[in-house]
């Protein structure tokens, strides 16, 4: 547990310029996610990347998964939803995104 504790005040500790997304999905759907919100919607990124900390964060510690999965699909919805178009597109995308790769990820970490 406590490696655990650590591995959630490093991603906590992670300055505002550090360049990847921890949405706890695996990598390459997180480069696509930072891609998307650095090209098309660069104003939410910074809330995005909260979101995504907040998601990856509620997997170490070992929330249920779909408990986390709606706490991040509410808080990009709430962030891109006021943006609307293009950005509300992503964000329900990207809710969709975490709630099928999301689980994969949160269960190769072992189960309570």
């Amino acid at each position: 547990m406590a490696v655990k504790a650590v591995v959630a005040l490093l991603l906590l500790m992670l300055p505002s310029s550090a360049p990847r997304l921890l949405c706890g999905v695996e990598l390459i759907t997180s480069n696509i996610m930072e891609m998307f919100v650095k090209l098309d919607c660069p104003d939410l990124y910074t809330r995005h990347k909260k979101c995504c900390t907040e998601h990856g964060v509620c997997y170490v510690f070992r929330k249920p998964y779909h408990e986390c999965d709606r706490n991040y699909c509410g808080c990009v919805y709430k962030i891109a939803g006021k943006a609307g178009g293009t950005c509300q597109t992503h964000g329900e995308n990207f809710c969709n995104l975490v709630k099928d790769t999301g689980r994969n990820v949160y269960h190769l970490h072992g189960r309570r």
